[in-house]
């Protein structure tokens, strides 16, 4: 079972709930770019990153994050704040764990209203195409 979502799916959500310029835009089949607009003074520069996938099992994903030396402090920064949120909002500060090389492992399972579905099914593939992203999952 395939489920797509376009790029531009994810800037209207980012936009509407967190009120953010989150742009994503291809690379390759494994990697996104994500530029996010800084409102500085009186202009806003882009900061950008690049996602990788660089490996799946049935209940978790390993990204691996690219953005120069600032960005990466940023995102160390983020990270943090991620897995304080996660502590608060499902308990699951855990399912978030920041690896060597810029990686970030998500583990499904441990996010309490994921697990029951991660149950029922299996992760098998993430792409990446021109207008979006594609899960590829397996019914157990």
């Amino acid at each position: 079972m395939n489920i797509s979502i376009s790029y531009n799916e994810i800037h209207e959500y980012v936009a509407r709930n967190y009120g953010k310029d989150v742009t994503v835009s291809f690379v390759d089949e494994k990697t996104v770019k994500i530029t996010y607009r800084q409102k500085v003074l009186i202009t806003s520069i882009p900061l950008s990153l690049n996602l990788k996938v660089m490996g799946i099992t049935d209940a978790s994903v390993t990204l691996q994050y690219n953005g120069g030396g600032g960005i990466d402090m940023i995102i160390a920064g983020v990270l943090q704040l991620m897995q304080e949120k996660l502590l608060e909002m499902f308990n699951a500060a855990e399912a978030v764990s920041v690896e060597k090389d810029h990686r970030i492992r998500i583990d499904f399972r441990k996010i309490e209203k994921a697990k029951t579905a991660f149950d029922k099914i299996a992760l098998r593939d993430i792409k990446f195409s021109e207008s979006g992203a594609e899960v590829e999952i397996a019914l157990l």
